[in-house]
């Protein structure tokens, strides 16, 4: 293979940049014509002729018949095509006792293009492969299988998860080789997290928290920060099943008001004293808005500081969950269509 001179290497970053710029723009307002595009990303005409033709060529873009310029030609209005780009995606979580499933397809708009529902008893190294095939069989052009599960993996091995038989390196690989395809595997609390703090009303600036009280597992947390998920050393941030509380999760009874109260009293000040979020979203059947606001009182009169951190009580799990999951497969489907240039 030839090696390229620095000119030539400079010349492929540049152009990926250009192609970063453009993309952004043209997604965000998914149709526009060149002399808007080259007005909007400060680009030139020429070299958003350029990067167009190449998105036509591999059908991230197609054109959308013309509209009157100034007092000129009519210009050619280009649309973005969001299903250039398809991901799996896989989510679980508890329902009365029961593991619940949903599968479905979405497009970089982040639109549901098919979706499948199972409730199982007990998860298997297999039990997502049903779904996934149906999913591939309609969709043989999706680029990415995600999956949202309560536990975290470090490179290629499932290092903590409530499912023991995912534990370990077979898992990742398993469905990487089964299907051929890039493999994201988010924690639930940290997707849900992600998709309460993405949406109106929330500043990717403040700090956010989120913790998940599945009932029958230990609860684990979230931490939003500058927009961006915090995972910390080999994804270990947020296990906060750990941390020194009054009563041991088995034994917690989340019927008593004042033992469950005493128990995430504790635990939300240690959050507190860590990373002082601007809020702290709870969810679990038992999370309720008087609870919530008892715990705002108790942790503002213990920390006696300028701000008070908000604590919100959130009945749209599964929906935070999806929303969640569904931007950080956009994000990684982006990601990896950067070394298109």
């Amino acid at each position: 293979m030839k090696k390229q001179s620095g000119s030539e290497m400079q010349s492929n970053v540049t152009r990926r940049i250009n192609m970063q710029k453009l993309r952004h723009v043209l997604m965000g307002r998914q149709k526009a014509t060149k002399p808007e595009l080259a007005q909007i990303t400060g680009l030139s005409v020429v070299t958003v002729g350029a990067l167009i033709a190449r998105m036509l060529e591999w059908g991230e873009v197609t054109e959308e018949g013309t509209v009157p310029s100034r007092g000129g030609r009519p210009s050619v209005q280009y649309a973005y095509h969001y299903g250039f780009r398809k991901a799996v995606i896989v989510c679980a979580h508890q329902e009365r006792g029961k593991t619940v499933l949903r599968t479905f397809v979405t497009d970089l708009s982040g639109k549901c293009l098919w979706e499948r529902r199972d409730v199982k008893e007990e998860i298997a190294i297999d039990s997502f492969d049903e779904a996934i095939d149906e999913a591939i069989r309609l969709f043989p052009d999706a680029l990415l299988i995600a999956f949202g599960l309560p536990g975290e993996a470090w490179m290629d091995e499932v290092s903590i998860c409530d499912f023991q038989t995912l534990t370990g390196t077979e898992f990742l690989p398993r469905i990487r080789e089964r299907y051929q395809l890039p493999v994201l595997f988010e924690n639930d609390i940290n997707a849900m997290v992600y998709g309460f703090g993405v949406g109106p009303g929330h500043s990717p600036f403040e700090p956010l928290a989120g913790i998940y009280f599945p009932g029958n597992y230990r609860p684990g947390a979230g931490i939003l920060i500058g927009g961006r998920l915090f995972y910390g050393t080999e994804h270990f941030a947020g296990e906060i099943g750990e941390l020194p509380v009054p009563f041991l999760w088995e034994e917690l009874d989340y019927g008593n008001e004042e033992q469950v109260e005493e128990q995430l009293t504790a635990l939300l000040l240690t959050v507190c004293c860590l990373i002082a979020p601007k809020e702290i979203v709870l969810y679990g059947e038992f999370v309720t808005d008087a609870l919530a606001g008892r715990l705002e009182d108790v942790l503002a009169g213990r920390l006696k500081r300028s701000f008070r951190t908000k604590v919100t009580a959130s009945y749209s799990l599964q929906e935070d969950f999806e929303k969640g999951m569904t931007g950080l497969a956009v994000r990684e489907m982006e990601s990896r269509m950067d070394d298109l240039a």
